[in-house]
């Protein structure tokens, strides 16, 4: 069970940084440039130890 759930929650991860910088681009109107910094900030911030 809890390999399936592990598959899901890497699944959702995967497909969040698929669709964000799209989703910037075409909601938002960011560059693909911005929308790579916003997603790159955010992934430099998720990774740093609290």
């Amino acid at each position: 069970m809890s390999t399936v759930i592990g598959m899901i929650v890497m699944l959702t991860m995967i497909g969040e940084e698929l669709l964000f910088p799209l989703f910037m681009q075409n909601a938002r109107g960011y560059t693909a440039l911005e929308s790579g910094v916003m997603l790159l900030r955010a992934i430099v911030m998720g990774s740093c130890p609290r």
